[in-house]
Order: structure tokens, then C-alpha cells, then sequence
């Protein structure tokens, strides 16, 4: 087996990988041919793929810093993996060395000095020795690593070579975890508005690729890339729209026969389609009949499970006030009277909706709650579409959000639990009121009583306690409230095993004694010496990866009156943030405590003109670690700051393109 490698500037690459001196020879003297003189050949003791180029870095006497290569077989990789996990250094960032995996020959045709775009690779790190399959050989996570890099082309070249020779099980794994993974990638980014208009023209490829491999038509897939094609076709006025809408429908009835499972999904796509055709053209009453009826039929599938918030969009949005694009040459007549036609139907589909809401609202289907949280959510959309917020149906909200409270199921999971209590906690925030908040406290307290490590559930339930403390506050009723605030310190104290096992929430509760220390009322509160001591807790256990253990250290000091403290701790913050830190020493300037520290405000008002001289060149790339910052004297950490200065005041210019 040959290897050849190319070199620039002290990085080397593997361009060339072969069994066959003669396809080597060759390569070599086409590469000369086209200037390409920095080359090297190395034999290596394989006969048969696959083989591992392993790169490390090194350093020569005058402290130049180049990569090399090391060539092993399987067999050897695994023992050096092995090896590796016996020799870990605590930083899980901290990159042992990169692994290129070639399963057959290659040949590199533009070198361009980096073969990392060019070759599938790991960087094994910590997490990379953590992971389960790390033993293995990177064949068996290839497919996942191409999916998680989006490497398209990667996938593209297996599925040549399945087609050709795989077995079943193996094609479905390129279709299913490689294929499918990226396309639901793409799919989540297109949501986000990330996916660009060439990445949405490779959805239907994928769809097409998979079918091949499995021998089936993926046909969820399938309408999922015509649905995007659609809502793209009409956010670019593109005159596919109809075409896309008919494919749509058709890939969903058509999953809907080959699949009997998920047809509550089903009908619900056949309702958004239809839905979005009714916002195209501006108002299509016979596409909204469709979505109702669609959207009718799904939720009676599962009451509990049915998407409640796409139906009362259809009744409570009117498609006037819609963003969509929609369809041209409609003469301004027409188009209002489109809208009105709306405003003159859903009167009757209220009436239905309410009708069927509540044959669903029984014990069998606990529906409230989700009704509840599907008009919360109605509200938020109407709030970001700045909507009048006379459209939102409150009080058939409250009647529902009433009901909601009521909600009691003895099988649930974690995860189901604390959204119910966040939902409850955040609607007692929003409307001021103690009964929900009560109610987020039942659902929080359950968890603590049935799951071990319920850390946050208690920093949750104390939060809650804290916000009902604050409304009997803001009523005046002094009483109540310290007698709520007090309920909360003791909720953490009750629990402070959990609450020091997990270092945010410890934090959270570090932030929590602060509130209680600076609140005027004859409450429960720490000393500033206890609290500073927990604080230096904090500030380790964080590592100098958060800013609010430091500003806590800053506050602090502000409170005890040491300036020489104050300064002490804001350098230290500047060196473990840098220009990150100046929202946070803006917001502590303003603060009318700190005006008397004459030293704090020069250094303030320095640090402020800096930033503004660096800010065009300036990059996050901190040089001082927390255990090294932590056992600096004052004098140590000023002249450190000092320097690191002039280091970032002296990089060279940067052309950000």
C-alpha cells in the first residue's frame, strides 16, 4: 500500500491512497505536471483496506508547530483507541489527534493543502472516547458522521456503491440513517428559515434515493419535501403552487394506504395543505371546508393528541391579517371580498368547535389541558404577529384554562410533567395569579416525590413560591408574602442535597439567596459573608465558563463597600470574557452604588475606549483558564489584563470578507 503526501507551511495531507504503485506513479507525475512539487510517497505494511491516517501535531526546537501522519491497519486504531482512554487529560475540548478513514483507494485531483473537506474523519476528543461505539471502526458511524456533517455528496458516493453491492440491512441503514437523518436536518432548518432554496431542491432527490434503497416508496417523506416545495413555491410567487399542492395531497393519501399507523398525522397534513391553499388564495372557502373537516377528523383520532392550535387558527385568524404571500391578479374588490367571506362563515364553525370540545372534555380523553395550551399558543402567535389583541378569544381561554386545572393522570412521563408546570407557572406569571401558580407547584412537587435526581423540579417549585411571595407583595399583604418567600428558602434548604449536586441549579439558588439578601421585607436571609462563601463555590464549580458567578463576586463587593475588591473581581471577569463582558460593566456603571469608586469608574471608562478601539478586529479566543486565573493575587491579574491588551491590540488586521 502507497500513501502520498502533500505538505504547505507545515501542514500535510493525505492526497493519495493506493494499492497499485503503477495509479500512484501516475498521480504523482500529473500533480508535478501541474506545479504540485511538495510531495512525498511512504509505503506502508498493508495489504487490503481499510487503512487509518492519523494526524497529530508537534513542535520543533524553535517552536514551529507542523502535523504528521501515522498509518494503522483496524486492528491497530482500536488499540490506540483503547489506549487513549486510559491517558484522558480533564479537558473534553482537548483533541487527542484527527482519524481518516479510507475504505478504498483515493485520489485527491485539487489538492488545496487541507484534506478535511475531502476524506470522512473524527477528531477524538473526550466525547469521542465517551461515546459507546468508540472501540468500533469508524465504518460502523460512518454513515451518521456523513449525515451529521451534511455531507450529501458522501452519502451520494455509498449509494452508488450499495446499489451495486449491499445487503438489504445495510441499504437501509444509508436510507434510514443517513438519508432520512439528513432530511430531517434539512427539514428542521427550513423551519428555521436556515435551508436555502438549492438545499430545498435536494429534498425530492433524497425522497427518490431512499425509495431505491429500501424498495418501497417513502411516501411520509415524500409529501414532507412536496410540502416544503410548496410553502417555499409561494413565499417565491413561484407558479408550481397548484402543481406542488396536488403532489402534497396526493403523497399523503397515498402514505395513508400504504401505512395504517400515524393516520392522525395524515389527516393533519391534509389540513395544513389545504389550509395553506385557502392563505394563497387569500381566502378559498372550499379549501377551508377541506382543513376543517381534515382537522376535524385527525383530532378525533386522539382528542389529546390533536392539534387543537392549527384548529383555532382556521377559526380565529382572520386571512386577512395572515402574513403569507398569496396569489397575483386579484382586482382589490375581489380580494376583500375573499375576507369578508370568512368573517360571514366561521360564525357556525365556532359553534362547532365548542361543540366539539366538549364532548371530547371528559376523563376518557383529558382534554382540557391541551386546549388550554393550544390557546396560549394561539395568544403567543397572535403576539408576534403584532395582531390586535382583541382577536384573541380570552374568555373562552380561561373557561378552558379553568378546566385545565382540573387535569389529573396518573401515567405521564418527566418531560410531560414539567411543561404542564411551566405552562401553569407561566400563565400564573402572565394573568397574576396564585391558583395556577399553586397548581404548577402540585406538578413540581410530584416529580420531587418520584424522580431521584429532581434538581431542577425543586429549583422550579421554588420559583413558583417566590412568584406567588411577589404577587401578595405587590397586593401589599406582607404577611403572605414572606410567609411564600420563606416556604421557598426552605424548599431549597429542604433539598439542598439536590440543590448542590447540579451546579446551575446551585447557582439558581446562590442568585435566589442574593434577591432574599437585598429584599426589604422581614424575611429568611443569608448574611453577605454566608453568601459569599457559597458564591466561591459556584464560581469554581463553573470553571470561568459563566460571567454570573464573577458579577455575583462584583455585587457583592459593591454591597460590602470595597472598591480594591470590586476591581479585583471585574478584571478577573475581563480576562475570562473579554469584550463579552460589556453589556454586563455598562449595566454595573449605571448603578448609582459604584459612582463613589473613583478607581472602579477609571478603569470603566478605559475599558469602554479599548473595546471601541478593537471591536473591528476583535475575536473571542481567551488565553487564561480559570485554574490558573483563581490563584492570581490582585497585582497578577491587573498586569495580566495589561498584557492581554496589547495582544489583542496588536493582532494583525482581519478582512472579515
Amino acid at each position: 500500500m502507497q500513501i502520498v503526501e502533500s505538505h504547505f507551511e507545515g501542514k500535510r495531507s493525505v492526497v493519495a491512497v493506493s494499492d497499485r504503485s503503477d495509479k500512484i506513479n501516475e498521480y504523482i507525475s500529473e500533480l508535478k505536471g501541474a506545479g504540485q512539487t511538495n510531495l512525498t510517497v511512504k509505503n506502508i505494511p498493508f495489504i487490503k483496506f481499510p487503512v487509518y491516517a492519523v494526524e497529530r501535531y508537534q513542535d520543533d526546537e524553535l517552536g514551529r508547530t507542523s502535523s504528521y501522519f501515522e498509518y494503522l491497519d483496524e486492528k491497530k486504531y482500536i488499540q490506540l483507541i483503547k489506549h487513549q482512554k486510559q491517558h484522558k487529560v480533564e479537558d473534553n475540548f482537548h483533541v487527542y489527534f484527527w482519524a481518516y478513514y479510507f475504505d478504498e483507494e483515493h485520489f485527491q485531483f485539487t489538492p488545496d493543502h487541507d484534506l478535511t473537506g475531502n476524506v470522512d474523519y473524527v477528531q477524538v476528543n473526550n466525547y469521542f472516547l465517551d461515546d459507546e461505539d468508540a472501540e468500533k471502526g469508524l465504518a460502523y458511524s460512518r454513515i451518521e458522521r456523513l449525515a451529521g456533517r451534511w455531507d450529501l455528496e458522501g452519502l451520494d458516493k455509498l449509494y452508488v456503491k450499495y446499489m451495486g453491492s449491499a445487503t438489504s440491512a445495510e441499504k437501509e441503514k444509508l436510507a434510514y440513517d443517513g438519508y432520512l437523518s439528513l432530511f430531517s436536518q434539512m427539514d428542521y432548518d427550513f423551519a428555521c428559515g436556515k435551508l436555502t432554496d438549492v438545499g430545498v431542491s435536494l429534498l425530492l432527490p433524497i425522497a427518490e434515493k431512499m425509495s431505491m434503497l429500501v424498495e418501497q416508496m417513502q411516501w411520509d417523506v415524500y409529501s414532507r419535501a412536496y410540502m416544503i416545495l410548496l410553502e417555499n413555491a409561494i413565499a417565491n410567487k413561484d407558479s408550481k403552487v397548484e402543481y406542488y399542492f396536488n403532489e402534497a395531497e396526493r403523497a399523503v393519501q397515498s402514505n395513508m394506504l400504504a401505512v395504517h399507523e400515524d393516520q392522525q398525522e395524515n389527516y393533519q397534513q391534509l389540513a395544513i395543505l389545504n389550509n395553506m391553499l385557502a392563505e394563497y388564495r387569500y381566502f378559498d372557502d372550499k379549501s377551508w371546508y377541506r382543513a376543517l373537516e381534515f382537522i376535524n377528523t385527525s383530532i378525533a383520532l386522539d382528542p389529546a393528541e390533536g392539534d387543537w392550535f392549527l384548529y383555532l387558527q382556521l377559526i380565529h385568524i382572520p386571512y386577512e391579517k395572515r402574513k403569507s404571500e398569496k396569489q397575483e391578479g386579484q382586482s382589490e374588490a375581489e380580494v376583500q371580498g375573499r375576507y369578508a367571506k370568512w368573517h360571514k362563515l366561521r360564525g357556525s364553525e365556532l359553534i362547532k368547535f365548542r361543540a366539539l370540545a366538549m364532548s371530547f372534555a371528559d376523563k376518557k380523553y383529558a382534554v382540557q389541558l391541551t386546549i388550554a395550551m393550544a390557546f396560549k399558543r394561539l395568544r403567543e402567535h397572535m403576539e408576534w404577529y403584532k395582531m390586535d389583541t382583541s382577536l384573541f378569544p380570552e374568555k373562552d381561554y380561561l373557561y378552558w384554562l379553568g378546566e385545565a386545572k382540573k387535569w389529573q393522570k396518573q401515567k405521564t412521563t418527566r418531560v410531560q410533567l414539567t411543561e404542564i408546570g411551566h405552562f401553569f407557572h407561566n400563565e400564573g406569571i402572565f394573568y397574576s395569579c396564585v391558583d395556577l401558580l399553586e397548581t404548577a407547584i402540585s406538578h413540581f412537587q410530584r416529580l420531587i416525590d418520584q424522580v431521584g435526581d429532581a434538581s431542577f423540579e425543586v429549583y422550579y417549585k421554588a420559583m413558583a413560591l417566590e412568584a406567588i411571595s411577589d404577587i401578595y407583595f405587590s397586593e401589599n399583604n406582607d404577611a403572605l408574602g414572606i410567609n411564600y418567600r420563606n416556604q421557598a428558602t426552605l424548599c431549597y434548604k429542604d433539598h439542598i442535597n439536590l440543590v448542590e449536586a447540579n451546579a446551575s441549579v446551585f447557582l439558581h439558588y446562590i442568585e435566589y439567596q442574593e434577591r432574599c439578601l437585598l429584599h426589604q421585607s422581614d424575611i429568611i436571609k443569608p448574611s453577605i459573608e454566608g453568601l459569599e462563601a457559597l458564591t466561591v463555590i459556584a464560581e469554581d464549580q463553573s470553571g470561568g465558563m459563566y460571567s454570573s458567578p464573577v458579577m455575583l463576586r462584583v455585587r457583592l463587593a459593591v454591597l460590602k463597600g470595597n472598591e480594591e475588591e470590586v476591581v479585583f473581581h471585574v478584571l478577573r471577569s475581563l480576562i475570562l470574557f473579554e469584550l463579552s463582558m460589556e453589556d454586563q460593566l455598562k449595566s454595573l456603571a449605571q448603578e448609582s452604588e459604584v459612582k463613589r469608586f473613583d478607581n472602579l469608574q477609571e478603569l470603566l471608562s478605559d475599558t469602554f475606549t479599548f473595546f471601541d478601539e478593537v471591536r473591528g478586529n476583535y475575536y473571542l479566543d481567551t488565553m487564561i483558564k480559570w485554574k490558573q486565573l483563581k490563584h492570581m493575587s490582585p497585582e497578577e491579574v491587573f498586569s495580566t489584563w495589561e498584557e492581554r491588551k496589547r495582544e489583542i491590540a496588536s493582532r494583525e488586521e482581519i478582512n472579515w470578507g
